[in-house]
């Protein structure tokens, strides 16, 4: 189910897709930043953060939107089997098959804050069989529950009418479709057959829909993940009810929707199937049940005894998502944080400004490393810190709970060097490492190959900048550096020359590396460590971007904003 995002060319550069992150559901009360603070504590930087507070929980009833949010809300379609077995009740008790399903999955959606309608898409199903396949608009004798040609498609997550426009936080429903669905026949034991891969057809054609009226959706830009779970008691039957034909066997559908995907062949989303099986134990219809889960990617059905372990069964299903497809909670005005790096020549330098670092030892390179990765990849960035919970328990990394943007400071002349790198916004590690990066920015260093973005937008910048290895940005003074920009996409990898095509506006920066007067040889001076004038320009810059998403409806009078300032030396004084 984990699709790379296209994020370096479309929205910020992600280096992969947030989907193949594992996270756990647990509230967030505090954030733990400590392995990355203590990193840039060790390196002899100073590592100042204000206004860290954990994101306030969603109040009951509300409906974040997606803009809110760091996923995209993935469509969510329960198809529940609506044959007359489901009147049988479970073994030792005096519940139905369909009552306790239909009572699960009415929890599932009040349960938690009503997580489940808040961060997903919801669509509901029944399905039965059709006495008539080969005629439209056949209902089962005795039904008047609204089955037609084998399936009701009681709830969908889109709204025909308003331009297939997506209905969020719609568990309500789901809830009151479910009141107002007698059982099947009313009770009889016999009369309506299990008709799974119908409903899998049908369930196809909604998608299908969906995604043609909503192309953004598709894996390369927004990467909407679209997911099935078939709660089911026994066998599966053919279209009329009876027998079990090949050609009709739900597992092959299955399979297709995901192996082949939906949507555009050329970049298909993957649909896949969860089942929960809740029939006779150790026959057929469990059989069938782990044949049908296995040929839609999730390995085997859940399979429930009674209807505690059916309940059971929905949370897990629930939380296989939440740590494959989406964070812990979807938190309107998301925090905002920006990291303020001092970029004083001394930075370059080594001891006390006694010679050039060595290369990936200055406080440069570390600062770098911490935020957006080593070379090799082989430490955590501050993106991928892990954010715990009260009781120290992962919840998710941190770039999926806040955006995250980029400034510097050096000197105030001749020419002031304070500036924004990159604004607030999702998956910005690439752009942190590529804006950081002396081989960007040194004219001698070859030019870096992009080229492979254009097959592959999940590949990491730095892999492409390590192919290009150069020594001369530190070989001390004197560098006239040349650094680059990226401005509205442009340039891009198959551009001339080519380049990282962030959509978001990035600059490269470096501290400038001149040569001094009574300095040790070749050590790199120019720029100052005139701290305030780069907190003045992050301030003016928080003002500005905060009241253009208001405007944009992309944040509120409750969204906080965090600066995190990474220094390494003296503060020069203060000037107006």
């Amino acid at each position: 189910m984990a699709r790379a995002s296209d994020d370096r060319v479309r929205g910020g550069a992600g280096d992969r897709g947030r989907h193949e992150q594992k996270r756990r559901g647990h509230s967030i009360r505090s954030w733990r930043l400590a392995p990355q603070l203590a990193l840039l504590t060790g390196l002899g930087l100073g590592f100042a953060v204000a206004g860290v507070h954990a994101p306030a929980a969603v109040a009951e009833g509300d409906c974040p939107q997606e803009d809110q949010c760091s996923f995209r809300k993935p469509v969510f379609l329960l198809i529940l089997d609506y044959s007359a077995s489901m009147n049988l009740t479970f073994e030792g008790g005096d519940t139905t098959r369909w009552e306790a399903a239909a009572a699960s999955v009415k929890n599932l959606l009040a349960a938690d804050n009503e997580f489940v309608s808040r961060n997903m898409l919801l669509g509901l199903m029944r399905f039965g069989h059709d006495p008539e396949p080969d005629a439209p608009g056949t209902s089962i004798p005795g039904d008047a529950s609204g089955i037609v040609d084998g399936q009701a498609v009681d709830v969908v997550w889109y709204d025909e009418q308003q331009g297939y426009a997506y209905t969020p936080c719609n568990g309500a429903a789901l809830i009151n479709a479910l009141n107002q669905t007698p059982p099947p026949l009313n009770g009889e034991p016999s009369g309506i057959g299990t008709w799974t891969n119908g409903a899998l057809l049908r369930a196809r054609a909604l998608m299908e829909q969906s995604l043609q009226a909503h192309p953004e959706d598709a894996p390369a830009l927004e990467d909407r993940a679209y997911l099935e779970l078939v709660m089911t008691d026994g066998e599966w039957t053919d279209p009329a009810g009876v027998g079990q034909s090949p050609e009709h066997d739900p597992s092959t559908t299955a399979a297709a929707m995901y192996g082949d995907g939906i949507g555009d062949p050329d970049d298909p989303t993957h649909v896949s199937a969860y089942v929960v099986y809740f029939g006779d134990l150790m026959g057929a219809g469990e059989t069938d049940a782990n044949e049908l889960a296995l040929a839609g990617g999730t390995d085997a059905a859940l399979v429930a005894e009674d209807p505690m372990a059916l309940t059971d069964a929905l949370q897990t299903v629930v939380q296989e998502i939440k740590d494959g497809v989406i964070q812990p909670d979807c938190v309107g005005g998301l925090p905002r944080i920006m990291v303020l790096v001092d970029g004083s020549s001394s930075m370059l330098n080594a001891g006390l400004n006694e010679h050039p670092a060595e290369k990936g030892m200055s406080g440069w390179d570390q600062a770098r490393f911490a935020l957006a990765g080593d070379p090799q990849g082989d430490n955590l960035s501050l993106f991928d810190q892990e954010i715990l919970d009260d009781q120290q328990l992962p919840v998710a990394a941190l770039e999926d709970l806040v955006h995250l943007g980029l400034a510097v400071f050096g000197n105030e002349e001749p020419d002031p060097e304070e500036r924004v790198l990159v604004q607030y916004g999702a998956c910005r590690q690439d752009n942190f490492y590529w804006a950081l990066s002396p081989e960007v920015s040194h004219p001698g260093c070859p030019p870096i190959d992009y080229t492979p973005l254009a097959n592959d937008p999940a590949t990491p910048i730095r892999e492409l900048i390590n192919a290009s290895p150069c020594d001369l940005p530190w070989s001390g003074a004197t560098i006239l550096w040349d650094p680059p920009a990226v401005v509205g996409g442009a340039p891009g990898p198959l551009d001339d020359p080519p380049g990282p095509g962030f959509d978001d506006d990035t600059y490269a920066h470096m501290p400038r590396c001149d040569p001094g007067f009574n300095v040790p040889d070749n050590i790199c001076t120019g720029s100052g460590t005139f701290t305030h004038r780069g907190l003045r320009e992050i301030r003016l810059n928080q003002i500005n971007y905060h009241a253009g998403a208001l405007n944009q409806e992309i944040a509120d009078e409750s969204t906080r904003y965090i600066n995190i300032l990474i220094t390494d030396g003296q503060y020069a004084g203060y000037r107006a």
